[in-house]
Order: C-alpha cells, then structure tokens, then sequence
C-alpha cells in the first residue's frame, strides 16, 4: 500500500462509496489524502410518498458526514447535480477535468460505467466523465480555458481503479477494516433500512465477485499499470 498520495472517490450518490469504503480506510489508515466527490444529492432515494426530496436530500447529507467521518475521510466535495439527471448535466465533464487539474489525484476511484445490467445511469454517468478527466485531463486542448484558471494546470491521474465491476482484476484485502466498513455503511440507514449492517447484507448490496467469494475482499477493474498500487 502506497503512503502519501492524493486519492479522489467519485459516487453518483451519498451512499455508493460503500463499495469500496474498506478501501478507503486502507488508504486513510495508510497516510494519503482521501476527497470523495458526490455527484447528486440522492434526493429521490426513497419510496415514501410522504417525504420531498429537499427532506430526503438534507437527510442523506447527514448521513453522508457520518459515513465519511467513520471511513476517517476529511475531504466531500458534493456536486449537487440533480438525482437521476447526471446524463443531463452538461458541464460536468468540465467540472471534473477541472477538479482532477486542480487537485491532481495520484489515484481515482469510480464506477466502472461498462458493467453489465448496470440499471442506473447516474453510475454509468459519473463513471464515464471521470475516467475521461482522469485520462484526459493532460491534454491542454480539452476546457482550454481552464488553463487561465489559478492553481490549475493539465494533469494525467497514474492510476485507476473501477468499483462494481463485472470484469475485476485486482482485489483488495479489507479484512483489517471489515468492520469499519460495516459501521460506516450503517450510517445510511435511510438506504438501507438498518441500524447496523451484517455481512449478509454488504454481501447483497454490493459487487461480490471475489475469489471463493471472499466478502472482505474488494473487487475492482484497474485500468492500467504504474508504479503505484493499492
């Protein structure tokens, strides 16, 4: 595990870091700086009739403090995009090449937007416009502008690795973290409906295609080699 690096988290909502929140307390536990950036609010993540989306989005920011504080994240940029809408948001590729020029992460994590089945185009979204600024955040010519811009300047990341992914080719031990990872997840019990998560329920409500379905393991597609690893 790599010590001193700059790590940015890319979710489509407030509760999606829990595929890989072990991960991120590797990381945390092993001295880099971890941000998590949140595309939407989850405002319609709820099948109560009776609440708003104003009333569901100022919960789930709640619970997201609480989840990431738990993970020992100290950093959650929230992009405040609408629910369900992200394939609508016009700028935000541009927002996230400047991010990734900005921040300049040694390391990305997102969602892997070619998984199959995947029904909800928010992850397909986030996933798509990450891995572009990731990738393509050093070439000048992409949001040129952006280069007149303080503090920013072209920036390819060294390494990315995609979560909920059906073709996994690296795998991190979270056994160290396993119940860090409960215990944050908990923190969305509006999702999720529990108080405290067993490891049934992670097992349901995340990617399990791990070697002799090893739950505390994390599976993820990395998407090309470096001298960095996690």
């Amino acid at each position: 595990m790599f010590q001193g690096k700059r790590v940015m988290v890319c979710t489509a909502h407030p509760d999606d870091e829990i595929f890989c929140s072990g991960t991120i307390v590797n990381l945390v536990n092993g001295g880099n700086e971890v941000m998590l950036v949140v595309g939407t609010e989850g405002e319609k993540g709820s099948h109560d009739p009776g609440t708003t989306p104003e009333g569901i989005a100022a919960l789930r920011r709640t619970e997201l403090e609480t989840a990431a504080a738990r993970l020992g994240i100290v950093s959650v940029v929230r992009l405040q995009y609408k629910d369900g809408e992200l394939q609508y948001a016009t700028d935000l590729k541009e927002v996230l090449f400047r991010m990734v020029r900005t921040h300049r992460p040694d390391v990305i994590l997102t969602f892997d937007p070619w998984k199959r089945y995947e029904l909800h185009s928010d992850h397909r979204t986030i996933g798509f416009a990450m891995i572009e600024a990731a990738h393509l955040g050093a070439n000048c010519w992409y949001y040129h502008e952006q280069m007149n811009e303080p503090d920013t300047a072209c920036h390819k990341t060294r390494e990315l690795y995609l979560f909920n992914c059906d073709e996994p080719n690296y795998y991190v031990d979270i056994s160290g973290v396993w119940e860090q990872k409960l215990t944050a997840a908990s923190a969305h019990s509006s999702q999720f409906g529990y108080q405290q998560l067993t490891e049934q329920d992670v097992r349901r409500l995340t990617n399990r295609l791990n070697p002799n379905d090893q739950i505390t393991i994390e599976p993820m597609h990395k998407m090309w080699q470096s001298d960095l690893y996690l």
